[in-house]
């Protein structure tokens, strides 16, 4: 009897009808919709070996709960996994209406889902970010308040924000406005080029001794480049200019008409095979506070990610329960293209209780999101401040220099870009596109023996259209 009743009992699981009132109440009596998340998924990916493992597990951990007989009604109270992912990416893009359009219709149609609050975080401050850049050039006061609002805009890792609502300050007259901003930045900042070419940024709205002040107070935070900042004050003072080795993270120009950059996107890194500071520009989470571990999920999310299933790996896992957990599911979110959920993910980590090694491990994936987002200037302030492995340095490192000869050849600074291949080139090698791009920064320096020298060896390895253009535009006088 009892094995007829089994065989009755796989029939229905994809077949009967039953009340949906009935599924949402047996439902109702695990823990939480979310409890129910991985036994959904395989349902929905109708695998019976991994659906009856599931069963056994929730009948362990809540003795009181039975399953409804039609399991295809667990399918329910499922989270839009697919919206999800597309509101993030949204997100990522800027595209802030469509985010926002994307997330009401996902509410009204799932709407026992609630959706992340890094999510809804991450909306208003891109949200708050629009509505700063449509302000800052036609009302500094408005924009002064949007950021005061949101203060999020103005963390050093959006330091471009302070900058264009001082100069838009100093177009108004404001000096004293524009002041307090540059000297906000001189005196908390961590990065010395940010801070430089605040410096010289100031100089346009302050007296020689508020100038003096400025560079006292970055020099006492940057002593061992004191000589440099008073170097600095010197040519700001005598109207020579600013310092030429000062970056700026300002728009740049056009790129050069010879040999458009090559496409240099890293590959998107894998999670560890095991578990892996402070958080850099990251708003607080739901995750933050999270204990070590004790998500009972990990092993079914480590299946998932042995196999390459991001999209597994994320459904099974909506609301962490342990930061363990939550480092591996930042990956899958980075190998979903979501990499400011990955970001928020790996930060909250970061932050955590946790041993050494899953932080180092944590920050590392802070720095690889970074680079995903080209964002090379934050990915470099991470690994300076991080142990890192050798192999994890490795990785950081060459992709900073990739994205900065990338960028300096855009903006034709081919010497720049030389530099960066070649250092870039001696911790783990170029890729032929890098290495046809080297050659082509040779040739517009002049040097056309050395791109014909280069451009040759490419073509010896692998002939090719690139290799003969290049050869030929170093032959010709």
């Amino acid at each position: 009897m009892r094995s007829d009743l089994s065989g009755m009992a796989r029939a229905y699981r994809f077949g009967a009808l039953m009340s949906i009132l009935l599924a949402m109440g047996t439902a109702a009596s695990a823990q939480s919709s979310s409890d129910l998340s991985a036994l959904r998924y395989y349902v929905q990916q109708n695998d019976e070996t991994a659906i009856q493992a599931e069963l056994q597990r929730l009948r362990a951990a809540f003795p009181n709960w039975q399953p409804p007989q039609d399991l295809s009604q667990l399918g329910l109270v499922a989270d839009p996994g697919a919206d999800i992912n597309r509101i993030y990416q949204l997100i990522t893009a800027s595209d802030v209406s469509g985010a926002q359009s994307a997330l009401d219709a996902a509410r009204s149609r799932f709407p026992e889902w609630t959706p992340p609050a890094d999510m809804l975080a991450l909306l208003a401050t891109a949200t708050a970010q629009q509505q700063f850049d449509a302000a800052v050039g036609l009302d500094p006061a408005r924009a002064d308040g949007i950021a005061r609002a949101n203060p999020v805009l103005t963390r050093c890792d959006r330091i471009n924000n302070v900058w264009r609502l001082a100069e838009a300050q100093d177009r108004a007259g404001q000096d004293a406005q524009a002041l307090g901003a540059y000297q906000a930045i001189v005196g908390s900042c961590p990065r010395y080029q940010d801070v430089v070419a605040t410096l010289e940024k100031a100089n346009s709205v302050t007296t020689p001794e508020q100038m003096a002040a400025l560079v006292s107070t970055a020099s006492g935070r940057f002593p061992t480049n004191a000589a440099d900042l008073t170097a600095l004050e010197d040519r700001l003072k005598g109207g020579v200019g600013p310092a030429a080795t000062a970056p700026r993270r300002t728009p740049a120009p056009a790129a050069a008409a010879t040999a458009p950059p090559p496409n240099t996107t890293a590959p998107r890194p894998s999670a560890p095979a095991a578990p892996v500071g402070s958080a850099v520009g990251i708003p607080p989470s739901q995750w933050d506070g999270l204990p070590a571990t004790g998500d009972p999920r990990l092993a079914a999310m480590r299946q998932a990610t042995a196999s390459g299933d991001w999209a597994r790996c994320v459904a099974v896992t909506p609301d962490p329960k342990s930061l363990d957990i939550l480092n591996e599911r930042g990956w899958c979110s980075l190998n979903m293209n979501r990499p400011m959920e990955a970001l928020a993910s790996f930060s909250a980590v970061a932050n955590g209780r946790v041993r050494a090694d899953v932080a180092r491990d944590s920050r590392y994936g802070m720095a690889m999101t970074y680079l995903n987002m080209k964002m090379s200037n934050d990915a470099a302030r991470i690994s300076a401040a991080t142990n890192f492995t050798p192999s994890q340095r490795r990785d950081v490192e060459h992709e900073v220099l990739v994205q900065r000869a990338v960028e300096a050849y855009r903006v034709k600074d081919f010497r720049r870009a030389i530099g960066y291949l070649d250092a870039a080139d001696g911790i783990s090698g170029l890729n032929r596109g890098l290495a046809v791009l080297r050659a082509y920064a040779y040739l517009n320096t002049g040097r056309r023996a050395d791109a014909l020298s280069q451009f040759t060896k490419l073509h010896n390895q692998m002939a090719g259209d690139d290799t003969r253009a290049g050869m030929s535009a170093a032959r010709q006088e």
